[in-house]
Formats: C-alpha cells, sequence, structure tokens
C-alpha cells in the first residue's frame, strides 16, 4: 500500500490554515464586542451628563418668566438640545471626544 505523504501534506496545512483563519476571525470578532462595549458606556455616560445639564437647564428656565427669558442672554429656547451641550464644552473636551471616537472607529474598522 502506498501512500501519497505530499497530498496528506497538503490537506494538513490546509486544515491548519482554516483553523488560523477562524481563530483570527473569533479574536477579531471579541474585539470588536471589547470596542462595542467600550463606544457604549462612553456614549451611555455622555447621556448622563447630558441629562444632568438638561434638567438643570429646565429647573433654571422655570425660576423665570417668559418675557425675561426672551430678553436674556444666556436663554437657549424652551429646549435644551445636544448642540447646546457641546458648545458649552470647551475645546480641549471637544477634541478628547473627537479623538477618542474617531480612533475607536478606526480599531473597529480594522480587526
Amino acid at each position: 500500500m502506498k501512500y501519497n505523504f505530499k497530498k496528506l501534506e497538503e490537506k494538513l496545512n490546509n486544515i491548519r490554515n482554516q483553523s488560523i483563519s477562524i481563530d483570527n476571525d473569533i479574536v477579531n470578532n471579541i474585539n470588536k464586542k471589547k470596542i462595542e462595549l467600550i463606544l457604549y458606556v462612553f456614549f451611555f455616560v455622555l447621556n448622563y451628563y447630558f441629562n444632568m445639564r438638561k434638567n438643570e437647564y429646565e429647573e433654571q428656565i422655570s425660576y423665570f418668566s417668559d418675557n425675561y427669558l426672551l430678553g436674556s442672554d444666556w436663554y437657549l429656547g424652551p429646549e435644551y438640545t445636544y448642540e447646546h451641550f457641546y458648545n458649552e464644552q470647551d475645546d480641549d473636551t471637544k477634541l478628547k471626544m473627537f479623538l477618542f471616537i474617531n480612533i475607536m472607529s478606526k480599531y473597529y474598522l480594522i480587526n
């Protein structure tokens, strides 16, 4: 009985390569899930601080009459939006938020 060792070796190498590919896919998937969790927590905390500031603003405007509010410089309107919240942040914080989200998205796309 004659065995074709070359063909057997090729099949084993193919199985090994596919196994490595599957392992890499699993690791990439796990890394993506970690990045998703990090971004979820980041946006959750950001939303928490937004809601705190929104409640403060709504409480602040409730003490004044509509006519007084219309004439004041600090009045933003009846609704406090994410744009108002973002514009209140200093430039350093805005840059850090932008870089963090951008870096996380790059890592996500690489994996």
